[in-house]
Order: C-alpha cells, then structure tokens, then sequence
C-alpha cells in the first residue's frame, strides 16, 4: 500500500507553494500566475480522479474506447492552440485526426503487444500508457510548426528564389522542414537521453513507491519513451507535410500567411 498524505501533509504542500510564490515574487504577476496555476492543476487533477475512478470501476470496451478517443480530441485542441489555430476549423481536424491516427495505429497496438493487458480494454493500463505517448506529442509538435512558421516568413526570399528556377515549393523549403522536425524531436531525444541519470520519470517513480519490482518499472519506462518518441515523430511529420500545403497554392505558389 502506497502510504497516504493526510491533512498534515496537505497543509504542507500549500505552505511550500506559498513559499515559493515568494522567492520568485521578484514580479508581482508570478506570484499570483503560479498560485493560479497550482489551484487550476490542483482542480483538474480533482476532476480527472473522479473521472478515472469511474471508468476503472466500468472497465468495459465502450467507455475504454471513448475515454481514448477524448484524450486524442483534447490532445489534438491543444496542440492547435498552441500553434495559434484554434480559430482554423482545417487546423482542428488536422490536429485531431493526427493524434487519433498515431494513438490508433502506433500507441493503442504497441500496449496489447508488449503489455498484454486481460482483457485487452484493461482501462488501468490501457489509458494511462496511452495518455502520456499522446499526450507527450504535443509539445514537439508545437515546437515544430512554430518552428516552420518563424523559419518560412524569415526564408521567404530564399524560398521565392528556389521556385523562380523552377522547383516545387516541397523542394524548396526542404531544408527549412528538417529544421523544424529536428526542433520538434529535440525535447524527446533530451528527455530520452537524460532519463535514467539525470532524472527518474514519474511512472517509473509511481510505480517503485506502489512497490513494483524495480526492473519491471525500468521496462514499463522504456516501453513509455518508445512510444512517446513514435507518435511524436509521426505527429510532427504528418503536421509539417500538411503545413506546408497551407503555404502554398496549386500553382506551387508561396502564400504568406
């Protein structure tokens, strides 16, 4: 048994976050951002126990199912919203049909081969393993149409140039679509590279202090980071190649944007 945080415990916590509200309260604003932020967190997660303790007490295909699908549709809004499109229903669907396809066709069967769960909609593995690799692909997908973004309005001329000789505008901004995936990736192969020495990831932590044999938990974390790094990698390229059509017209034309 994990052993519980009570009251005293609780009390804590919330002193030490006021605490560090006020080593950072060099600006009156962070102070209140991080309080504010903690707060929402400490709600959220609230609401997410409740919702996992409902659906770890169903535990049937349906719901299992469902609960996947809404955290690729929140993942997919996220991912819009960070790269400022949540106003461009074209970049919504994207977003979302992209996280759907990479939790469908690499992190979904990737847990039933390695992990076996019985029955198979297990919800207790099923969707946390599921929600990270997801989850995780956010970020480098961001960076990475950030990336392209900064680099195709600063490589405008460049890129005019190339189709003025007579290249297709996927020629002509090559280079400029490996940056941005290189950008998108580092954050993953960072976190790949320092995990282990640097820092012990928090499944592999939760899992050691529920008592799991320690070796278990090490290939638990390494099954996690395969995944994070595939649908990552997936995400970034299927929204860079998709990207780039939006910059461009039937007439291989650069369309600023």
């Amino acid at each position: 048994m994990i052993p519980s945080i009570g009251t005293s415990g609780l009390v804590f916590i919330a002193a030490l976050i006021a605490a560090t509200a006020l080593v950072v309260a060099i600006d009156r604003r962070l102070p209140r951002q991080l309080i504010t932020a903690f707060a929402r967190m400490a709600l959220q997660l609230a609401i997410l126990a409740a919702i996992l303790g409902w659906l770890l007490a169903r535990n049937d295909p349906f719901t299992t199912v469902l609960a996947l699908a809404a955290i690729a549709l929140l993942g997919g809004l996220e991912t819009a919203y960070r790269v400022g499109g949540l106003r461009k229903r074209q970049v919504i669907l994207r977003s979302v049909a992209i996280l759907m396809a990479a939790g469908a066709l690499v992190a979904l069967p990737s847990v039933l081969l390695t992990v076996s769960p019985d029955p198979w909609y297990e919800a207790r593995l099923v969707v946390p393993i599921f929600g990270m690799a997801v989850g995780s692909s956010i970020t480098g997908s961001a960076v990475a149409v950030t990336t392209l973004h900064r680099m195709l309005r600063d490589g405008r001329a460049e890129v005019e140039a190339q189709l003025a000789l007579g290249r297709r505008f996927t020629e002509a901004t090559r280079d400029i679509a490996r940056q941005a995936v290189i950008a998108g990736m580092l954050p993953v192969v960072t976190a790949t590279a320092a995990t282990g020495m640097v820092t012990i990831p928090g499944m592999m932590s939760g899992q050691i202090i529920a008592g799991a044999d320690p070796a278990e938990a090490i290939r638990y974390q390494i099954l996690i980071m395969a995944l994070i790094a595939a649908v990552t990698a997936i995400s970034i390229r299927a929204n860079i190649a998709l990207e780039l059509r939006r910059w461009t017209d039937e007439r291989e034309r650069f369309r600023m944007r």
